[in-house]
């Protein structure tokens, strides 16, 4: 037979293939355009042949090379795609890190500027015992969050219902 695989080197493997593809269809166009009893005798030959020809692309044109490069390349972009991904995902655990410390942040200070404001209260006059029942802490708290939020809080009885809001005004447990 005188076709021959191009000996060009090819730039990937999938090049190479594709060569060698082109090369057993005309090797098979070549075999079925034979009489039958000639196919019988020149199989063993042909296949040497096509074989040769695989080999020298695989060994002189650096196949394996070829192949190994494109593994290499793929590797290396899935490496970097990886990298990428996990310097998205470590800045998201930073960014929800940062926002759950600041969330914990704001509620101390809130925590913190109610109990400083009844402090306050106490220690200017306006609030004659640092006594309290749990029924007036609620009170102050409602009335805190809704003077510094405009959130409005409803009645103890509501949240507790009445025996339990009951038992907050007078310290009967």
């Amino acid at each position: 037979m005188t076709e021959q695989i191009e000996t060009t080197k090819p730039e990937s493997a999938i090049e190479a293939a594709s060569r060698v593809d082109v090369f057993v269809m005309r090797l098979r166009d070549h075999y079925n355009q034979m009489a039958p009893h000639v196919q019988e005798r020149e199989t063993a030959k042909l296949l040497k042949e096509a074989m040769e020809q695989i080999k020298r692309l695989t060994l002189d044109m650096g196949l394996l090379q070829i192949a190994f490069d494109d593994k290499k390349r793929l590797l290396e972009s899935c490496e970097k795609a990886l990298a990428e991904r996990q310097d998205h995902v470590d800045g998201a655990d930073m960014s929800a890190s940062l926002a759950i410390e600041k969330a914990c942040e704001r509620e101390a200070a809130a925590v913190m500027g109610f109990v400083n404001n009844a402090i306050g209260a106490f220690e200017s006059g306006f609030v004659d015992t640092h006594e309290v029942t749990l029924s007036q802490l609620y009170r102050a708290a409602q009335h805190y969050v809704k003077d510094s939020n405009n959130v409005d809080i409803p009645m103890i009885d509501e949240v507790w219902g009445k025996e339990t809001a009951e038992a907050c005004r007078t310290g009967d447990a």
